[in-house]
């Protein structure tokens, strides 16, 4: 059977600063697999458009918050990673309290785009079966992917 690879840059879609790798379209034909119950599957190595570490990509940092003795405060912090923290002096305290971001790490995904748009799936047509600092491997089921009757699979 014949089957159809196109792979455009990631900066032609829509978000595409969010994908680690070019999307690859994918075209098959209808009976590409024979029975459904068969398993019938495909991988696709996706070469990053950058190397990324695998360690963590925002290191740990610290927050600081100054209490005051009889004063109850809560608040919340951006780290680094973006995510937020949140401290509480409960009014007991009259000093410095220190708080650690937790570090981000960096990881891969094989994702679907429908119409532009990356698709969420409760099952998912592809996923990551491996990654490295340079590629993902998505490994797809094509009977899900004939169903749909689309394909473009993206490491993100």
């Amino acid at each position: 059977f014949e089957v159809s690879l196109v792979s455009l840059r990631a900066s032609f879609y829509r978000n595409g600063t969010k994908f680690k790798a070019n999307p690859l379209s994918i075209r098959l034909p209808a009976k590409t697999c024979g029975t459904k119950d068969a398993q019938c599957f495909i991988d696709l190595i996706l070469q990053h458009s950058r190397q990324f570490s695998t360690q963590a990509y925002f290191p740990t940092s610290l927050v600081s918050v100054k209490c005051f003795l009889g004063v109850k405060e809560k608040s919340k912090h951006s780290c680094p990673s973006g995510l937020t923290i949140e401290s509480t002096c409960n009014g007991s305290y009259s000093g410095v309290l220190t708080y650690r971001c937790p570090p981000a790490q960096v990881s891969a995904a094989c994702s679907m785009l429908l119409n532009g748009m990356v698709s969420s799936s409760d099952r998912p047509v592809c996923s990551l079966v491996n990654y490295t600092t340079s590629n993902s491997t998505c490994r797809c089921d094509l009977h899900a992917l004939n169903s749909l009757q689309l394909g473009s699979v993206g490491s993100s």
